[in-house]
């Protein structure tokens, strides 16, 4: 059986209002450094990289308001201010975060990155880490629990099998590369799986936290199995990485008065640095997630739109990443089952979930590392389990807010919709293109 393609590039469309009658001046993008510029970190083997992808892997950059009141020279000042705070933050996150490469710092000593935590796997060494890293880990153990272990931050041993995948989807049939199909594939993401910790007394038994100096030790818990090193668990922050740091950044930047501004990390995410500046005749910032079947096309189409008036944070996990998703059509069990292969992976099977082509958050109060882990949770939830955690959440977090959208598919070919189940009008200003359905939960 043939591979069928999904070709995406962009989730979220970020549509910059006007600002207020009284404002004059422009938006400024900022752009976070582009690894390209030199040599940004080394392998196992001590081979030297350039890195031809931006921070995290993914495009980020701050849009930011320059008033023209300030003057251009201030302006200039003022953007040269944020760029270096920006850029400094970013890259010294990614570089403690990225669990592929080594990197040194000024005085040429390796740093203790996620990259040299899972290298310490077994040892009983304790590596010291830097706060964030620290804080990092554990609130992805804390994810874990609060999930039920739908989240969970050991899976980097599944995202690398699922890349290997996806690396050599387009060449391959689904008989010599998807585990549904080939018996020797699934035998090996089922012992990847089986090593996966999956309770939160075996979580604090592989991971150990020393608070008084800020280490961990990566601990073996399956010392007798033959084969544990060859599957052994690796630790990946994948969906709570990148909305950390975005919390970091965004903190840095309010301390130093820098308020006019969205941080944009990636296709998926989106955060205000205060209220969002806007019209009079606009309520807030328009947010626009794009329609899943017009992913091939040349005229993308919105599924949705909303406006946002308040400071917020926004999440869209889907699985409709361009070059790490294909799909298939399940015809022996029901012609009309479309199995999604992606990268967001449930941790307990070890698949891919096909419950959603998106789900999107958007809360006033949690922070975006939150937001980034329960977008990613909710796609790994039926509609059904994921409104009722939703509400458990809500109980748990009385004063929070926290804004539910789904996209889901209907149908499969040419006859295919989607249809939007969200929680919230937002201020009633959803609107979904005449070609969805909108149903409210």
């Amino acid at each position: 059986m043939k591979i069928n393609k999904i070709l995406f590039n962009l989730i979220l469309v970020l549509s910059l209002c006007s600002c207020n009658q009284e404002l004059s001046g422009r938006w400024q993008t900022i752009f976070a450094p582009d690894f390209i510029k030199g040599i940004t970190g080394f392998s196992e083997a001590g081979d030297r990289y350039y890195s031809s992808s931006s921070p995290f892997n993914t495009v980020m950059n701050l849009n930011y308001f320059l008033n023209d009141k300030n003057g251009e020279e201030n302006n200039n000042k003022l953007v040269d201010d944020i760029s270096k705070i920006y850029s400094d933050e970013i890259s010294r996150l990614h570089k403690l975060f990225d669990r592929h490469l080594y990197y040194e710092d000024e005085n040429n000593e390796i740093i203790n990155n996620l990259k040299i935590i899972n290298k310490s796997y077994g040892s009983n060494e304790e590596i010291v880490c830097s706060d964030e890293l620290y804080q990092l880990l554990k609130e992805g153990v804390a994810a874990f629990e609060l999930t039920d272990g739908v989240f969970n931050i050991f899976t980097g041993s599944i995202s690398d099998y699922w890349s290997d995948i996806f690396s050599n989807a387009y060449n391959s049939t689904l008989d010599e590369i998807d585990p549904y199909f080939n018996e020797n594939q699934r035998i090996l993401l089922e012992n990847y799986v089986s090593r996966i910790p999956n309770t939160i007394e075996d979580i604090n038994a592989q991971l150990t936290f020393n608070d008084q100096n800020k280490s961990v030790k990566f601990n073996k818990i399956n010392i007798d199995t033959d084969d544990e090193d060859k599957y052994r668990p690796i630790i990946s922050v994948g969906g709570i990485g990148k909305g950390y740091a975005t919390d970091i950044v965004k903190t840095k930047l309010v301390e130093n008065n820098y308020l006019d501004g969205m941080l944009f990390s990636g296709g998926s995410s989106i955060s205000s640095l205060s209220t969002p500046i806007h019209s009079k005749d606009v309520k807030g910032q328009k947010i626009s997630v794009v329609n899943p079947l017009t992913s091939n096309s040349f005229e993308k189409k919105l599924a949705f739109s909303i406006q946002i008036s308040d400071e917020f944070n926004f999440s869209t996990s889907a699985n409709n990443t361009s070059g790490k998703s294909y799909w298939f059509v399940d015809e022996n069990v029901d012609k009309n089952k479309v199995n999604y292969r992606h990268h967001i992976l449930n941790p307990k099977t070890g698949y891919p979930e096909s419950y959603h082509r998106s789900v999107s958050i958007l809360s006033y109060s949690f922070s975006n590392s939150m937001v980034d882990i329960l977008s990613t949770t909710f796609m790994n939830l039926s509609t059904e389990d994921g409104l009722k955690f939703r509400q458990e959440l809500l109980e748990m977090y009385p004063n929070s807010s926290l804004e539910l959208f789904y996209i889901d598919q209907v149908g499969y070919g040419s006859n295919a919709t989607v249809k939007v189940i969200a929680t919230s009008t937002v201020n009633d200003t959803l609107q979904v293109d005449e070609s969805v359905e909108l149903i409210y939960a």
